[in-house]
């Protein structure tokens, strides 16, 4: 598996249908996923063609992202996340989140703990979770932007939970086995932008997004076509997150991945403009109160993992990013 992928480098990455999956025989569903878990296995990162979502749907949801980042910085600041990690909620202005402080990835050199994402969010979770509530920019901002986006949220759900279900398949375990362990909805999803800037500006101590691995169990990433994104539009980048690897005692392994310059762009002038870009990513999270160790199966006993739950997992990580 390669060390880290590069999030705007996977032009030739094949597609898997995910059709084959949702809509196949017992022998295609079968087949789609021996091909996503060795794929996992092997790259770290899969890309799944996901005619099952509307496009219209999608790039709706990409058309408020972009409306909502284009407020001015007082608008957004409404739903403003809070200084501290939790609840990890709201709009993140550049800057704010710094999620090189929570890789353990390339520590020889020293800049990593000071790189800088240049990029800006808006994190939203399940409707009425007392513990995380969600915030919101006005109505009057943005209308409709709260119902777009929850819309999508369940939407992108359940996705994730067939994607699991075809990773238990491709792991001759109960296709079932990851569905209780998220059922209480704990997910998170994130609207993100990549404001324009200069090849100059993305050296030394800033990128857009520093090398890491995701805390959860699976991650859909959605990408627009702008500058170094390769994924044509419904096309989904599936990445296994830290809590996957724990079950599986790295039998599947959480793959460092980082954002930064397009290819074509690398080596060239410093004064090359970079465009802006947006993703919108799904995080799929076990329910908090799951347990986060090794699955009693023997393949997936190689690297042993204590067995916390995701909740204290995810608020280990999260406290070093804000």
């Amino acid at each position: 598996m390669n060390d880290t992928a590069r999030v705007s480098g996977l032009l030739d990455l094949k597609s898997l249908n995910f059709g084959d999956f949702l809509q196949g025989n017992d022998q295609a569903q079968l087949s789609f996923a021996n091909s996503l878990t060795t794929t996992l296995q092997t790259l770290g990162v899969a890309k799944l063609s996901m005619d099952d979502v509307p496009e219209l749907e999608m790039l709706h949801l990409f058309n408020m992202a972009k409306e909502f980042f284009a407020l001015d910085i007082a608008s957004k600041m409404v739903a403003a996340h809070p200084a501290q990690p939790s609840p990890h909620r709201g709009y993140s202005f550049v800057g704010q989140e710094k999620l090189a402080a929570v890789t353990g990835f390339a520590k020889d050199r020293l800049s990593d703990s000071m790189m800088q994402d240049s990029k800006e969010t808006f994190d939203l979770g399940l409707p009425g979770d007392a513990e995380f509530p969600n915030r919101w920019p006005k109505d009057e901002h943005i209308p409709h932007f709260k119902a777009v986006v929850q819309q999508h949220y369940k939407t992108l759900e359940r996705v994730q939970l067939k994607v699991l279900e075809a990773l238990s398949l491709g792991l001759g375990l109960k296709r079932d086995i990851f569905l209780p362990l998220h059922e209480k909805s704990h997910h998170e999803m994130r609207l993100l932008h990549y404001p324009s800037t200069t090849a100059g500006d993305l050296t030394g101590d800033k990128t857009r997004i520093a090398e890491h691995t995701d805390f959860g169990s699976i991650t859909l990433l959605f990408q627009d076509q702008v500058g170094g994104l390769e994924g044509r539009p419904l096309e989904c980048l599936v990445m296994v997150g830290d809590c996957f690897q724990r079950w599986t005692g790295n039998y599947i392994r959480a793959i460092p991945h980082r954002v930064t310059t397009p290819y074509k762009t690398q080596g060239g002038d410093p004064d090359d403009d970079i465009p802006e870009r947006f993703s919108i990513a799904f995080f799929g999270k076990p329910n908090r109160d799951a347990r986060v160790g090794n699955l009693a199966h023997p393949q997936f006993q190689a690297v042993q993992y204590d067995s916390i739950t995701a909740g204290e997992y995810n608020n280990m990580k999260l406290v070093k990013t804000y």
